[in-house]
């Protein structure tokens, strides 16, 4: 065999023992290019809900989060249940498509998951609704719930819990 068939039979075992290496790499920066997002791109808003006049550290505060006036009290897009702390406790919801949202919100005192009522179904545990919605014989309407998410936005609320 001549030298130069030894140099190439040398360089031919060196590309391929070079090449899972090269297709590994090639592979990882066109993961990375994929998930990159391009200047000016945005992963949705996000919604930062500050829960004040939670009576106790017991139980969960446990979040309801609504995407339209068909769903409002029956059926959530996303809940969320965090340990209650006595005074206020500020939650992200991040992610959020561009739209109209409303929440509901109740400290789970006794953390069974679910709300306590007492008689005529009134709640014995802390409630609160987005925009700080009043209630007095029953939910506010979704109207008064409604808060505008833009892709991209923060969104700052507070509510304050009523026992």
């Amino acid at each position: 065999m001549s030298n130069q068939s030894k140099k190439a039979d040398t360089l031919g075992a060196s590309m391929r023992r070079f090449s899972p290496l090269v297709s590994s790499v090639f592979a990882s920066a066109l993961l990375v290019s994929l998930t990159i997002l391009p200047v000016g791109a945005t992963t949705g808003g996000v919604l930062h809900i500050t829960v004040q006049n939670i009576e106790s550290s017991n139980g969960f505060l446990n979040v309801n989060l609504y995407d339209s006036e068909e769903a409002f009290l029956e059926q959530p897009v996303e809940r969320i249940s965090v340990p209650a702390e006595q005074g206020e406790t500020v939650i992200t919801i991040s992610g959020l498509p561009e739209g109209e949202y409303a929440f509901s919100v109740y400290h789970d005192d006794d953390a069974d998951g679910k709300l306590d009522r007492g008689f005529l179904g009134i709640p014995k545990e802390g409630v609160g609704f987005s925009n700080d919605a009043s209630f007095k014989i029953g939910p506010p309407d979704h109207d008064e719930a409604v808060i505008e998410v833009e892709d991209g936005a923060v969104v700052e609320t507070t509510v304050s819990l009523n026992y």
